[in-house]
């Protein structure tokens, strides 16, 4: 195991099998993989068009014509997951995580400690909370100097103290963020509200300064967290 310091951060959820879980890692399947991406786009624009041929040759009455069309974007969206699950490289880093944390040193233990946004907040965890091959710790704080640690430390205890918490916006922004990573030639649509954080942008945040990432922080998914940091450390999945 990595000799862990203040300020290093981690990526767990290769045997993470909950609902979200599965969504992020699809999600990320169909980022990282363009070849993924560019079937399972154009499976779900079949599967629109074919619905919107078949209300207008329907011709319903304006409810049962809107009930057939959000049918009809839920079955899309199906088939979209199940591109994606079956197309997934299994052994790469995207399929393998979908939470992710940082390494700190606990307020009142002054001992090191996880750090990371769960559904009831960003919280402390026990260094030992995920067995071995469930969590792969990145030694990021290589990239910081005592100044960045200051800040890095004030920034994890100042979130925990505002007990900052997914909450539902969020998770509908995973929803989306997963819907439209199979339309290629789309912008992945982002929710956002103040005060709420997922896990890999909380991470994000966190490190900001000594390091820089490819998309904003709320942004980042714990694959894109790893990819930017394994750049920037030379590391290896």
């Amino acid at each position: 195991m990595l000799n862990l310091q203040e300020g290093d951060t981690f990526v767990s959820g290769a045997k993470a099998q909950a609902l979200v879980s599965r969504a992020i890692k699809l999600g990320q399947t169909l980022r990282f993989q363009p070849a993924t991406a560019k079937i399972a786009s154009l499976v779900q624009l079949v599967v629109l068009a074919l619905g919107i041929w078949a209300i207008a040759a329907e011709n319903p009455v304006w409810w049962q014509g809107i009930l057939a069309a959000i049918g009809t974007f839920v079955i899309s969206v199906a088939v979209v997951w199940i591109v994606a699950t079956v197309g997934r490289d299994r052994k790469a880093y995207w399929a393998n995580m979908s939470h992710a944390g940082v390494v700190v040193v606990h307020p009142a233990s002054g001992e090191l400690c996880l750090c990371e946004a769960l559904a009831h907040g960003v919280a402390f965890s026990p260094i030992d909370k995920y067995e071995s091959d469930n969590i792969v710790f990145i030694p990021s704080s290589k990239g910081m100097n005592t100044s960045d640690l200051g800040r890095f430390r004030d920034f994890v205890y100042s979130v925990v103290e505002a007990k900052t918490r997914y909450g539902f916006v969020m998770f509908a922004s995973l929803f989306i963020y997963c819907v439209t990573a199979g339309i290629a030639f789309m912008p992945t649509l982002v929710l956002y509200k103040s005060g709420t954080s997922i896990c890999s942008g909380f991470a994000c945040d966190a490190l900001t300064g000594p390091y820089r990432w490819t998309h904003e922080a709320i942004f980042q998914m714990p694959a894109n967290m790893w990819a930017d940091l394994a750049d920037k450390l030379d590391l290896s999945w």
